[in-house]
């Protein structure tokens, strides 16, 4: 069962120029609807929010539509899977008005799950990954040097400023996405 956890709109100032939401925003409203829906079903809490959000080891992102400036937006929170090794969920954000799906995403978090209890939600199918598999990134350990020597390219250099920070001091989620969207000429 998807829970509605988050309520919003899209703002200009999240639009990029051809008036639709930037994938920035997209995975900021995810990550809002992530985090509340781990507060409200019981499986964090406010202290530890961000130390679980550090443990995301794979997004599976699918964008299913457009949304445009001033669209209402409802944020869905589902369980899929929760055992002593990770917990996967499903976020949704929907256009309020048509309840048309705009975007979902199939999130993994390491860690021992077991005691979580909640009734779990099936992946529906405009959920599933096209083509590409779900899985831990093959590269995300590696340094920066080492992705270097692989051929990989550098598309973008910056500070990270302290309000693309969580309260610890670590880069948020969304601001991964908002970097290499920023980096794409």
């Amino acid at each position: 069962m998807l829970l509605p956890v988050y309520a919003g709109s899209v703002n200009r100032w999240e639009c990029d120029e051809n008036d639709h939401l930037n994938v920035r925003f997209f995975a900021h409203k995810m990550q809002q609807t992530l985090q509340y829906g781990l507060i409200e079903s019981g499986i964090a809490t406010g202290a530890n929010i961000n130390e679980l959000c550090r443990n995301v080891s794979c997004q599976h992102m699918r964008h299913q539509a457009e949304a445009r400036i001033a669209v209402p937006i409802t944020g869905l929170f589902g369980v899929l899977e929760a055992n002593d090794q990770h917990l996967r969920i499903m976020t949704e954000l929907r256009n309020t008005a048509t309840e048309s799906v705009l975007c979902t995403y199939v999130i993994v978090i390491k860690g021992d799950f077991s005691r979580i209890d909640l009734d779990k939600t099936e992946l529906p199918d405009y959920a599933m990954p096209r083509g590409i598999d779900a899985h831990d990134f093959y590269l995300a350990d590696r340094t920066a040097d080492e992705l270097k020597t692989m051929g990989c390219a550098v598309i973008g250099r910056g500070v990270i400023q302290p309000e693309e920070c969580d309260a610890d001091g670590f880069l948020q989620m969304f601001m991964y996405l908002g970097r290499n969207s920023d980096s794409m000429p």
